[in-house]
């Protein structure tokens, strides 16, 4: 569980601390939400969050463990599965999710468990615009426009260890260079980014892509576990989720 997002000088006074895990909503901080559904779900042997030392302290009394933010989000992911190694045998599957999710529930972190496909190396859960409105209408979320549908990622993922440590370097290469048109171009083709722009691919365009570029077989759960895309990014989002439970 990566939780060593922090957020910036003004939302922190507003939210009362620097760090999204422990954002106070509804009485209970944001991150004992995806906490408690993972525990409660039944489906995790261990549990290690990836955070800074005031955030451990909430946790690690429940944790399996907690080891050190690394300030980059696939290095925290790497350096979990390398400790979890460490201290026993990896499972096949294991699954991120992400500590700034005040709806994720047990039942929704079940729906995506149960539809993630097993043969894929790595799997993802996307909602689209309908579902997502239907479950937080007034919310905002940022939408990629694929074919006629409008999607959103949610903040859950499952993969196997040993592929994701395999291909590690690819993944941070298309992060790093996420922001940048010129290096996204070289890595995923000048072909694709126009057709993305023009808005002409389909998800399965995107998929093939990713796996030619990543080296990994990737999957996709759809509507499963709505809540788990309802993150806390600014105040906008943080004030939603104070008014609506």
């Amino acid at each position: 569980m990566p939780a060593g997002g922090r957020l910036d000088d003004h939302f922190a006074r507003v939210a009362l601390t620097p760090y999204k895990a422990l954002i106070k909503v509804q009485d209970l901080m944001v991150g004992y939400r995806p906490f408690e559904a993972v525990l409660m779900s039944g489906r995790a042997e261990r549990v290690v969050v990836v955070g800074p030392a005031e955030v451990q302290q909430v946790f690690q009394a429940r944790a399996t463990m907690c080891i050190n933010d690394t300030g980059e989000m696939v290095k925290n992911i790497s350096t979990a599965i390398r400790t979890l190694k460490e201290h026993g045998p990896l499972t096949r599957r294991i699954l991120i999710v992400t500590c700034d999710l005040p709806y994720a529930t047990e039942k929704g972190m079940i729906e995506f468990l149960d539809a993630a496909p097993a043969e894929k190396d790595i799997v993802a859960s996307i909602v689209t615009k309908e579902a997502y409105v239907d479950r937080f209408p007034g919310s905002s979320s940022t939408w990629a426009k694929l074919g006629a549908e409008e999607l959103t990622m949610a903040g859950a993922f499952i993969m196997d260890p040993n592929v994701f440590l395999r291909v590690q370097d690819r993944i941070e290469q298309v992060v790093q260079n996420r922001k940048s048109i010129p290096k996204m171009a070289k890595l995923l083709g000048g072909k694709f980014l126009w057709d993305y722009t023009m808005k002409k691919l389909t998800m399965a365009d995107v998929i093939l892509k990713i796996e030619e570029v990543i080296g990994a077989k990737i999957g996709v759960v759809r509507n499963k576990g709505v809540e788990l895309a309802f993150d806390i990014d600014d105040i906008p989002d943080y004030e939603y989720a104070l008014r609506n439970k």
